[in-house]
């Protein structure tokens, strides 16, 4: 199923290169089945060319999220935030955000200190 809708979204990718719709499907296929490098390279595309597009930014920032990837988790929040600041998904992301940093800042430290179990638990 999803190996022939890709085969579909490439085709239609070669077709039309600056389609934005086609890479975004496609990266909610990818997604679908743990292809997140491809999906990201899909998602930062559909950006290229269409900055504007609120659902490609969150997707990319849910993505960035999972990955630890903090700060680019950040950026693209808050662009979503800019655009509809009453965002449900995007405000959850922004806010768990900052206190992810915090727990690592944290676990660090305990791992400079030896302390392992602590970082663990965090």
């Amino acid at each position: 199923l999803y190996d022939d809708a890709l085969s579909h979204y490439h085709a239609a990718v070669e077709a039309d290169p600056y389609n934005f719709l086609t890479y975004y499907t496609r990266a909610t296929v990818y997604l679908a089945i743990g292809k997140i490098a491809s999906a990201l390279k899909d998602l930062s595309i559909v950006i290229e060319i269409k900055p504007d597009f609120v659902a490609a930014r969150l997707q990319r920032g849910n993505v960035y999220l999972k990955q630890g990837r903090l700060d680019e988790a950040h950026i693209d929040y808050e662009y979503v935030l800019r655009v509809d600041p009453s965002h449900i998904d995007a405000n959850h992301g922004y806010a768990v955000i900052e206190p992810l940093k915090r727990d690592v800042q944290l676990a660090y430290a305990f791992v400079e200190d030896h302390n392992y179990h602590e970082a663990i638990d965090l």
